[in-house]
């Protein structure tokens, strides 16, 4: 039922069923696949940290598995940036739309121990996996920055998650993670 959606960090790739949108924007620093795609479907270059101004007047915005890849090279930039991201936002909306957003958060004893060993982790992270960097929020955080940056929060749910994740782009059984699947909407 939405007439204009703008999906931020796609890749190219769409889990859900375009033909329920009148018009997508899919808004990503690279494709991965952008043969073939749907005719209301289009493609836009370009950061959510730095949404192109001409992206205005959007219904709903989708981000999907998102916030954890905004990384800084420390842990306030981390913060800063996900601030930033519900700032480009908010732009990108007309009045009474709504931004859903899926995804991973950790509990807050987790999160203090990513922020302790960010640093380090940001490292080797780099230099060990074929993966970039991450860091991940409590559900909390993201409450907190949506609020504190203007939006209302309707609600938020956890998701029930299969028997895997995928952490660092390798499958893990979901039983040794803390992380939790969230979808927020506000």
């Amino acid at each position: 039922g939405t007439d204009k959606l703008l999906d931020i960090g796609h890749g190219g790739v769409f889990d859900y069923s375009t033909n329920e949108v009148n018009k997508i924007v899919g808004l990503d620093l690279e494709f991965m696949n952008n043969n073939s795609l749907p005719e209301n479907i289009r493609l836009v270059k370009g950061s959510v940290l730095k949404i192109p101004s001409q992206l205005v007047s959007f219904d709903k915005v989708f981000i999907n598995m998102l916030l954890h890849h905004l990384c800084g090279k420390n842990v306030r930039e981390n913060y800063e940036n996900l601030d930033k991201c519900f700032v480009e936002i908010k732009k990108t909306l007309k009045k009474g739309g709504e931004i859903i957003i899926v995804e991973s958060c950790v509990p807050f004893w987790f999160n203090i121990f990513e922020k302790v060993v960010y640093k380090i982790a940001y490292q080797v992270i780099l230099k060990f996996f074929n993966h970039p960097p991450v860091f991940q929020f409590t559900i909390n955080q993201i409450k907190n920055s949506l609020i504190k940056n203007g939006f209302k929060l309707e609600k938020y749910n956890i998701i029930k998650q299969g028997k895997y994740i995928l952490q660092f782009g390798y499958k893990f059984p979901t039983f040794l993670t803390p992380v939790k699947t969230v979808i927020f909407r506000a």
